[in-house]
């Protein structure tokens, strides 16, 4: 289901233990509508303070979430990648090292935060406004 406020983010996260304080979390996400976005959270502190990395408008962001509306969100970087394939399923990586971040689609690298402020140990998936997407082997 949608989420509340303006930009309508719902979360999943998993739940069967904390991620390690380093981590890869990868899913497979396809989008029925590229102006949608949804996929990966991850350094997540259960509610509303994580980073996301996701696809929308056929681009790659990467954001942290710093509270529950958009005006609390900072997209930190926004990149296209010819390793996107539109329309299509698309594996989201993350790896999650001491004192960076490092973003992959389809085994590329498309993004990297140096010295990211976590703010939790979790992470899952998450998916935006009223987007349509399917995900898979996360």
């Amino acid at each position: 289901m949608m989420g509340d406020g303006f930009g309508g983010r719902s979360l999943c996260l998993w739940m069967a233990d904390e991620a390690p304080a380093e981590f890869e979390a990868t899913v497979s996400v396809k989008l029925q509508d590229e102006g949608g976005a949804a996929g990966l959270v991850f350094c997540s502190d259960g509610a509303n303070r994580h980073y996301g990395f996701y696809p929308s408008n056929g681009q790659l962001r990467l954001t942290r979430f710093d509270g529950p509306d958009v005006f609390s969100w900072q997209v930190i970087e926004e990149v296209r990648s010819k390793s996107y394939r539109r329309g299509d399923w698309n594996t989201l990586r993350v790896r999650v090292e001491k004192d960076r971040v490092v973003c992959f689609v389809n085994d590329e690298q498309v993004a990297e935060l140096e010295n990211p402020r976590f703010a939790g140990t979790q992470a899952g998936v998450a998916k935006f406004r009223d987007t349509e997407a399917e995900f898979k082997i996360f």
